[in-house]
């Protein structure tokens, strides 16, 4: 296992950590997202124990559970904070048919040993429930004060974090038959990803705990 698997690990139990101590606090708005935290890290710490004590090398499997968990519980802290931008019953539609083809996928599309394609559709999906709620935003303007707001820093994790998964799982194939090197230097790029991802929510965990402790005070 390389150094950047035990720092990405480090930030994704900080994050847990950090959304346990404030479970209380934000259980109420965030209880969806800190479940996707908890699965997304006992992931993570699966892909070792599968290959130390089970023998197993090959783990691509793990994405064709993983990515339907990650977007069902991502998209349900949008369909709770969305508001009148976004028309929920579409939503609802959207979030069941991605549901159905990430059921379907690995049983007719895709081979059950290879990396889930789906993860290309959900990074457009978020992309755009991202950005819906940054409209939002600035069109009701009921945050005073941006750096205040839990959901602002989930929601750029989220932003900059599936661009950037966009890019490299497109890119991936092509990088990989290009240069083994560079397809070395694409996963240090994206475990950079992942550490600004699981750090932001860690602070959105912090913000919203405050939060909600100053409103009860």
């Amino acid at each position: 296992m390389s150094a950047f698997f035990y720092v990405v690990t480090a930030i994704e139990l900080f994050a847990v950590i950090t959304g346990s101590y404030f479970l209380k606090q934000i259980k109420s708005r965030f209880l969806f997202l800190y479940v996707f935290v908890l699965i997304a890290f006992i992931t993570e710490i699966s892909k070792p124990i599968l290959f130390y004590v089970f023998d197993v090398s090959q783990n691509l499997w793990l994405s064709h559970f993983y990515f339907p968990l990650e977007f069902i519980f991502l998209s349900l802290v949008y369909l709770k904070e969305l508001g009148s931008s976004v028309n929920k019953n579409w939503m609802k539609i959207l979030i069941g048919a991605f549901m159905f083809y990430c059921i379907i996928n690995p049983l007719f599309i895709q081979d059950f040993t290879e990396y889930s394609r789906v993860r290309s559709f959900s990074s457009i999906i978020f992309l755009i429930f991202s950005i819906f709620y940054y409209y939002q935003v600035m069109a009701e303007t009921k945050i005073r004060k941006l750096a205040g707001e839990p959901m602002i820093w989930i929601n750029t994790a989220v932003l900059i974090y599936f661009a950037g998964s966009l890019f490299y799982t497109i890119l991936f194939t092509i990088i990989l038959e290009y240069s083994r090197e560079f397809s070395k230097l694409s996963a240090y790029y994206f475990n950079i990803l992942n550490l600004s991802f699981y750090l932001l929510i860690a602070v959105g965990f912090w913000k919203a705990g405050k939060q909600n402790k100053a409103i009860l005070s």
